[in-house]
């Protein structure tokens, strides 16, 4: 970091390409004209936003593997017309009438569409006729009233996992439905997006990326969700993040900021620390994250977790701590002269308790929790790190189900899928 006519200026070895700006609200997928008031808004839970802005790049990653990237958001910037069908499409949404939505898609379906247009209808007709099927139907319902009366708007992602939950497993065919994923292989991640929509009633705006994939709209708010699917702990991509070039002066006061040029090598370090937890509080603070993991036996893992709010909060308490090189004990390094050395590999370590010492005292550990790669944020906390850290971490809840059946039901329910011939050569 250098000072450049009194500003911070932030050098990385590698610039994300194609990432939205950090000045880029959340608030840009649903209507204007429920906007309440900014007074009362929720921490997490965002006002009902407007229409993805124009010009927004499309993302660069994609979280299932063997999938090509998509975009976040359509980019509609010349089809003035498709812009106020996505209104009033986004008005029909908080409604939660499927026949209506259903009717409107039909209409703008016969008109030219771009690609990206194409896939914004495509996915949520898609949707939309799951949500028509008697098992969705009730429970989608139930679940959609029930985040109406019940939501915690400080904790969004927690309270949409515990409000899901419980109505998942009382149908057993949806309660299946998690473990069948994993014979889609490359598609399961879009399945369970389409999968967690329908129950709720979102909208899908985003393919697995460093953007929201779902938004749940209400008259007052908006859940912005991202959905993530795996079979192991430890590699769950959560999207793009960089430091910015005004991040020190965004998060640092005025007497910070000249401590971070003039202080102790320990008062910069710690202070480069804040930054980089801010910075990424920041790009996650309207994010609602539902995660789902399954293991080699069947066991079913259910994540909700309100990033942002969650790891900023962890670190005030001295639970996360920062290192730059994840293979030993070194720190983010700042230079003699007040310089930020940009480190690849940055990452987020949880402490731990190891052992016991000789003083009877516990030893503290170091556990990977987020690593930084090439621009990419992953959660790479594995099953024992998230259980020690416990009801310590506020803004995440795992719940867990056990696989009750032989290995040989589990191998059928993960096979219990369409053949080639079934998805190639279907007459239409």
């Amino acid at each position: 970091m250098s000072r450049k006519n009194n500003q911070f200026v932030w050098f990385e070895e590698e610039m994300p390409q194609g990432v939205p700006g950090q000045g880029m609200p959340a608030q840009n997928n649903a209507p204007a004209q429920n906007t309440p008031n900014p007074q009362n808004a929720p921490q997490n839970a965002q006002p009902t936003p407007m229409p993805a802005q124009q010009n927004a790049q499309p993302d660069t990653q994609s979280q299932d593997q063997n999938l090509e990237p998509t975009p976040d958001v359509p980019d509609n910037e010349d089809s003035p017309e498709f812009n106020e069908w996505r209104n009033e499409f986004f008005k029909l949404a908080v409604q939660g009438d499927t026949d209506k939505m259903l009717d409107s898609m039909n209409e703008i379906k016969e008109q030219h569409l771009t690609t990206d247009q194409n896939k914004f209808v495509d996915d949520n007709f898609k949707i939309l006729l799951l949500r028509q099927d008697a098992n969705f139907d009730k429970i989608s319902k139930n679940i959609r009233r029930s985040l109406k009366t019940s939501l915690d708007q400080e904790h969004p992602g927690v309270s949409l996992l515990q409000i899901m939950s419980p109505e998942i497993e009382s149908n057993p065919i949806l309660s299946e439905i998690i473990i069948k994923l994993f014979g889609f292989h490359g598609l399961k991640g879009e399945l369970h997006r389409k999968f967690i929509a329908a129950l709720t009633g979102s909208i899908q705006v985003g393919g697995g990326g460093s953007k929201e994939d779902l938004v749940f709209n209400e008259k007052e708010y908006s859940i912005n969700i991202s959905t993530r699917i795996a079979s192991t702990f430890g590699e769950i991509s959560l999207g793009r993040w960089s430091l910015q070039e005004d991040d020190a002066n965004k998060f640092l006061a005025e007497p910070e900021m000249n401590r971070l040029q003039e202080g102790s090598p320990e008062e910069r370090k710690a202070l480069v620390h804040r930054v980089i937890m801010e910075s990424i509080a920041d790009k996650f603070k309207t994010r609602a994250f539902v995660i789902h993991v399954v293991s080699e036996e069947g066991n079913v893992y259910s994540l909700g977790w309100d990033l942002g709010e969650s790891i900023k909060d962890a670190y005030k308490n001295g639970l996360l701590v920062v290192k730059s090189d994840l293979s030993s004990d070194s720190d983010v390094a700042v230079g003699d002269d007040g310089k930020f050395i940009p480190l690849k590999n940055l990452g987020i370590f949880a402490k731990v308790n190891g052992g016991t010492l000789d003083d009877g005292k516990m030893e503290e550990n170091h556990a990977p929790f987020i690593e930084n790669r090439s621009g990419t944020l992953y959660f790479v906390a594995d099953l024992e790190t998230i259980n020690s850290m416990g009801s310590n971490l506020t803004g995440m809840i795992m719940q867990s189900k056990p696989f009750t059946g032989s290995p040989e039901e589990f191998k059928n329910l993960t096979r219990c899928n369409p053949s080639l011939s079934e998805l190639l050569l279907r007459r239409c």
